[in-house]
């Protein structure tokens, strides 16, 4: 139990973490340390800036990949343009990030782009013009009017930029069409230098008069083991050579460019993520009816599973070993449908969404930066193994009680060893998909999960655990039956000699024990079924978008019916919930209802005056039995009466025969009824 508040402690941390992230706090303004960005006209920058960066040194990596590109002269405006996202001005006077006006990025693109262009690259999805403000619509900075090009000091710390003409360009730069090959191949490496997510083709032979082709078609690549929207580099839908392609490469309209991390951790990966709000996979009517389907089961879930686990609070000496697991059980439950709900108010965009440099929104492939989508991750994936992991140690417990004939109190001393079994294990494998960052959102449902772009993640961290788990749990059981069926007659269960009270429980143990087998296999089962036919269904998609790419006809772009068979899903999801629901049959019995009828009498009812002539008279105050001796009048038979006197008169009464001749004057003289009138009697004053 010890180990289950800390865990629910854990949630809260984590659910408060959260709103804190939600509310926000305003930074402070703070004096720039990007290298490249030390010599502006203005030494203090906020953070997190206009390109998402948090912290100044995540800011300066990026930035000053573009150095490169700097160095080429294409723009005397370009290192004030790009030291204005990745370190906008701030002033204490105003809470939000001062840019670079409109007007700057538009002169910067018109001068850059042509140089870019002429090899095959197109201007970065992170430097569009569109996010910034024009004056009349918000604060943003005009370039300074400085006519000195070399650095000029300011305050001591920072320095001005100065404008540059068009006429005051290197020849090279202003007319690339008449550059010898060598001069090209000199701009194209300096170009190549720059962060490989920024530019990530690679081309050895190219020269100035090659390479560029305007219709070349945009690809998209599947990967073998990542199943995200890779750019390919081979102009093909998969099974790419990985060799450098001669066309240009981008990104279809439903999708945005984005970089993640690399199966290597220096490197980084180009690729299309779909945008939020897209149909890829899934028409909108089927996400509307599975959003209304996860309300109605997580609601059910949870108030199963939550009525369960307050019947064990009101009652926890009922619930003993082979059956506690059921209870703990039920709580992982509970707390996993809570990820459902969490999604259902918050909606898809708050969970399974996260935000490009470009401003765009889309499903997230790495879902460790946005905090609702590692809540919900949480709560589905580590609550969720731990269900699995309390049914193996239910099976467990069961046949050690039932088999191997264990007593409560002997199975409860290796209480933890189930817990310590139940709790790591889940959390190991949760360690290590953040680890390797497999976390990733659903277009269906707007969870965050496993496997969902990463057929070998869900192989790995689900259907392969999931499957060991039942498997175990499934042989205990068959093992179990099987050697109750051929003991059955010698069988006594805590040494009573009831085989009705032992036929009950063997019955409430398999009904439970199919309820909950058959949705866990089919569970198993639905995950087995998404990895085989993933790859399947993403080359449909890539197919329809290509195809409204090339023909921008409207039907092509509209997709019609969801590739995938909606279900599929729709079981998955049902079977998941039910497994949680099917923990309450557990508690639905007479015992649950005395146990809520007592509790809710001690706690809501009205509090009685004390009656003598109602033995069982029920107080809120503590009690002291006192064992008397006494003859009956008909026999000299002993009798024991046990006279329940509230703590406090006890302490303020004098001598004990006192109270005794009080109690015994107020018996006789209100003796009992003549059915009560037997010997060896016990009666309650």
């Amino acid at each position: 139990m010890a180990s289950s508040v800390i865990i629910l402690v854990v949630c809260l941390h984590l659910m408060g973490s959260l709103v804190e992230g939600l509310e926000g706090r305003k930074s402070k303004c703070e004096r720039i340390t990007i290298p490249m960005c030390q010599d502006m006209p203005y030494n203090l920058t906020r953070m997190p800036n206009l390109m998402g960066h948090k912290d100044q040194s995540e800011a300066a990596i990026q930035v000053h990949e573009f150095i490169p590109l700097v160095e080429i002269g294409c723009s005397k405006n370009l290192k004030f343009f790009l030291c204005s996202l990745y370190a906008p001005m701030c002033t204490e006077q105003i809470d939000i990030p001062i840019p670079s006006c409109q007007s700057i990025c538009e002169e910067v693109k018109s001068r850059c782009l042509p140089v870019l262009r002429q090899f095959n690259f197109n201007w970065p999805h992170m430097l569009n013009c569109s996010r910034l403000p024009v004056p009349k619509d918000g604060l943003c900075m005009e370039v300074p009017n400085i006519t000195d090009s070399k650095a000029h000091k300011h305050h001591g710390s920072s320095s001005f930029l100065s404008p540059s003409p068009a006429s005051s360009l290197p020849s090279k730069h202003t007319d690339i069409k008449g550059n010898t090959e060598r001069e090209s191949k000199d701009i194209l490496n300096s170009i190549e230098k720059m962060y490989p997510f920024l530019f990530p083709q690679r081309r050895d032979d190219m020269t100035a008069q090659s390479s560029y082709n305007p219709s070349a078609k945009p690809s998209i690549h599947l990967d073998a083991f990542e199943m995200s929207y890779h750019l390919n580099t081979d102009n093909s839908y998969g099974g790419g050579n990985g060799k450098p392609s001669k066309s240009g490469s981008k990104c279809f309209s439903d999708f945005v460019y984005i970089p993640i991390a690399g199966q290597n951790f220096n490197q980084s990966q180009a690729v299309c993520a779909p945008k939020c709000g897209k149909d890829i996979l899934f028409t909108r009517n089927d996400k509307n009816f599975v959003e209304i389907w996860m309300c109605i089961w997580a609601s059910i879930c949870f108030m199963s599973t939550l009525f369960t686990v307050l019947t064990f609070w009101i009652d926890c000496q009922r619930f003993r070993y082979p059956e506690k697991p059921i209870i703990f059980l039920s709580m992982c439950f509970c707390i996993s449908s809570v990820a459902y709900l969490i999604r259902i108010y918050a909606g898809p965009e708050f969970v399974s969404c996260d935000r490009s440099d470009s401003g765009e929104d889309h499903i997230t492939l790495e879902g460790l930066d946005n905090s609702g989508c590692i809540i919900v991750f949480l709560l589905l994936y580590y609550f969720g193994m731990a269900a699995t992991m309390w049914w193996v140690c239910l099976t467990i417990t069961w046949y050690l009680a039932s088999v191997k004939k264990w007593a409560h109190e002997a199975i409860e001393a290796k209480a933890s060893i189930f817990h310590l079994m139940s709790w790591a294990t889940p959390a190991i494998l949760t360690i290590i998909v953040l680890t390797l960052r497999h976390v990733d959102g659903d277009e269906l449902t707007g969870l965050c999960y496993v496997g969902h772009h990463s057929p070998n993640a869900l192989l790995y961290f689900v259907i392969i655990p999931l499957s060991v788990f039942s498997t175990i749990a499934v042989l205990v059981l068959i093992i179990g039956f099987i050697s109750l069926a051929r003991n059955r007659s010698d069988i006594r269960f805590d040494g009573h000699h009831n085989t009705n009270k032992l036929d009950r429980l063997m019955m409430r143990i398999g009904v439970f024990t199919t309820i909950y087998t058959l949705p866990a296999l089919c569970v198993i089962c639905c995950h087995i079924y998404e990895y085989m036919k993933s790859r399947e269904w993403l080359e449909a998609a890539l197919d329809r978008s290509r195809v409204c790419h090339d023909t921008n006809d409207v039907n092509a772009c509209r997709l019609a019916d969801s590739i995938p068979h909606k279900e599929v899903f729709v079981l998955k999801i049902f079977m998941s919930l039910v497994l949680g629901i099917s923990t309450g049959i557990w508690v639905w019995s007479n015992k649950t209802w005395s146990s809520w009828t007592r509790f809710c009498q001690s706690t809501f009812g009205r509090r009685q005056r004390r009656n003598f002539k109602c033995p069982q008279v029920l107080h809120n105050t503590q009690y002291i039995q006192v064992q008397q001796q006494h003859l009956t009048p008909s026999s000299s038979v002993t009798s024991t009466a046990i006279v329940n006197v509230p703590h406090n008169q006890i302490l303020r009464q004098q001598p004990y025969h006192h109270s005794y001749a009080s109690i015994k004057s107020q018996r006789h003289s209100h003796r009992p009824h003549r059915k009560h009138r037997t010997n060896n009697s016990i009666t309650n004053v």
